[in-house]
């Protein structure tokens, strides 16, 4: 139940307009995946991934410096090492 409650609650802040200007703002600044180009591939970023997570530092959700942009599967799989294996490291 609690763990809904906190999915809900997150879905809440993904869809408030400062977060889809910010979203927007990001993507247009940064349209290229930066997990792929630190391996040379050229992918579109479609989503903007938070370096520190809105639950470990909810203070940086909307802080420009705690964003990137990710192609999904880069971002999903980051979001998966961190649910299996705990914070992620910054890079």
């Amino acid at each position: 139940i609690k763990q809904e409650a906190e999915r809900q609650a997150g879905n809440t802040f993904y869809n408030c307009a400062p977060w889809r200007k910010l979203r927007r703002a990001v993507l247009n600044a940064q349209p290229l995946c930066v997990f792929c180009l630190a391996d040379g591939i050229i992918t579109a970023a479609t989503v903007v991934d938070h370096i520190l997570t809105v639950k470990e530092r909810p203070d940086l959700k909307l802080d420009l410096a705690n964003l990137r942009s990710a192609c999904a599967p880069c971002h999903n799989r980051r979001t998966a090492q961190e649910q299996t294996n705990g914070p992620r490291l910054r890079g």
